[in-house]
């Protein structure tokens, strides 16, 4: 019995270095915080030697990268990726003649947010695609008068914050979080 021992230690020791369930990501690169099954089917964990989930931001774009995660049984999940950004509008009068002068500037913020839907697992897999939202694709504007016509003003895009999050079917908190500024 005494033989058995240290293969039985050392077998829980490969499995918990192989074994990866994460409930909160901050914003990349820190580290994973495992927290086995509570936002997710038993079992439930990353994959082991792909990639780790990340987002990285460049300018006005935040993508966020594939990764798979292994043990979910039949459980489908859906990631969402929404950023936050601020801009300047400028509200030109058609009508006024002068179109190069705004008649009213103001700042707004607004949101792009893309989402896989709903993702069903095969052979106890989900492969979790890359998602990628950019500040130019700013939902319209309005200004105060409707009939003036609202331009974001170039170069005034700024984004403020992201949030990635990959949540499992029945479950109400997600299974990955990851948000940076």
């Amino acid at each position: 019995m005494k033989r058995l021992l240290p293969l039985i230690v050392l077998a829980a020791a490969a499995c918990s270095d192989t074994v990866t369930s994460p409930t909160t990501l901050r914003s990349s690169p820190l580290p994973l915080v495992a927290n086995m099954a509570l936002n997710g089917p038993e079992g439930a964990h990353l994959v082991t030697g792909t990639p780790q989930p990340a987002c990285a931001a460049s300018g006005i774009t935040v993508t966020c990268n594939s990764f798979e995660i292994a043990g979910v049984g039949n459980t489908n999940a859906a990631a969402n990726l929404t950023a936050t950004f601020s801009a300047t509008v400028d509200c030109f009068n058609p009508g006024n003649g002068n179109k190069n002068n705004p008649i009213e500037s103001h700042t707004t913020t607004f949101s792009v947010t893309r989402s896989t839907g709903s993702i069903s697992p095969k052979n106890g897999r989900l492969t979790i695609p890359s998602l990628s939202v950019s500040g130019s694709a700013a939902p319209p504007q309005v200004c105060p008068n409707p009939n003036w016509t609202p331009v974001i003003r170039g170069g005034s895009v700024m984004l403020q914050s992201f949030r990635f999050d990959v949540t499992f079917v029945g479950f109400s908190e997600p299974f990955i979080l990851l948000t940076g500024p």
